[in-house]
């Protein structure tokens, strides 16, 4: 047992102080005159005599557990190692401005898209997740983690105009596999979900789906909105918004990944669903140390205490005035 306050408990070099002060020789506390009584035969104390004198020592016993629970007593576990089954998994989402079609079922692209990705990480259990978001150019919104509640927490502060317009496909993936470079995961894999064509950033995306393969990263990219196959190094027509699908199944089988279409938001939660049962790879997860607060165990007999001082000086015990 370990305490959160351990130097609280001085308070309890006091007790006896108190103990003397309050528990003072009998004669000193009689109000009446009583004849001696020490002529005769020597008797036992009759119990209920006896109790009352050991009465005052219920209070004090009653502020020493009060000042133990105030220490705040706790009992620590330590650290376990837990052995699971999982993937992990950076998770890639374009924020262009583009993603605020209404094309996409009864909302935008990206409602849509955001709201299937908070159903993916809510319902993972034991897969290591983290959040690139991409426009013109691409950064981690979280790093790859257990803690699923994070994970959603920082996608629901995801919106489209956080970063420059454009579409940074390559960086995005540059970006999710640097996360993914220290993983001892056998299965690593991006999700990369975009409604365009790359046209902004610093990285081809084949030079970045080439170093991801060399990581051992699969990408499996989803496209969302419409579609357009255009011949390899052809550019996309003026003002085309759609998605380049032979680009990102060139992308998916570098990797040795696959690519997918979603035209409404079902097919993407099966999309998603997908994915995630197609691989997995045991990993060790080390959980957190944590305390367990024990004052309880304190407090409530210390109140049990005192409320038997008081009802028993109120009743059983009562002294004459």
């Amino acid at each position: 047992m370990q305490f959160a306050h351990p130097y609280l408990l001085t308070l309890l070099i006091a007790l006896p102080v108190l103990a003397r002060q309050w528990i003072s020789p009998r004669r000193a506390r009689l109000r009446l005159g009583y004849s001696d009584f020490r002529l005769l035969p020597a008797r036992t104390l009759p119990f209920r005599v006896m109790l009352a004198e050991a009465l005052p020592l219920l209070p004090l016993a009653a502020l020493g557990m009060f000042t133990i629970a105030l220490a705040r007593p706790q009992i620590p576990f330590a650290p376990e190692e837990q052995s699971t089954e999982g993937i992990d998994i950076m998770l890639t989402l374009d924020i262009s401005s583009s993603m605020l079609t209404q094309d996409f079922g009864a909302g935008s692209r990206f409602d849509a898209a955001r709201e299937v990705l908070g159903r993916f990480v809510n319902t993972s259990k034991n897969d290591r997740l983290g959040l690139v978001i991409f426009a013109s150019d691409a950064f981690t919104q979280c790093p790859l983690t257990l803690d699923t509640q994070m994970v959603s927490l920082l996608l629901d502060q995801v919106q489209v105009g956080m970063i420059k317009d454009g579409t940074a496909i390559g960086m995005a993936i540059a970006t999710a596999a640097r996360r993914l470079e220290k993983s001892e995961a056998k299965s690593k894999l991006i999700i990369l979900l975009t409604d365009g064509i790359n046209n902004k950033g610093r990285i081809d995306p084949q030079t970045a789906a080439k170093a991801a393969a060399a990581l051992g990263i699969k990408v499996y990219a989803v496209g969302v909105g419409r579609a357009m196959q255009l011949p390899p190094g052809q550019a996309p027509p003026p003002n085309y918004e759609g998605i380049d699908e032979s680009a990102l199944k060139r992308i998916a089988e570098a990797t040795n990944g696959q690519y997918f279409r979603a035209t409404d938001p079902k097919t993407l939660d099966a999309i998603y669903e997908g994915i995630r049962k197609m691989e997995k790879t045991r990993f060790v997860a080390k959980r957190e140390r944590r305390v367990v607060e024990s004052f309880g165990q304190f407090l409530w007999p210390g109140l049990v205490l005192l409320l038997a001082y008081m009802v028993l000086n109120a009743t059983y015990l009562r002294k004459a005035p």
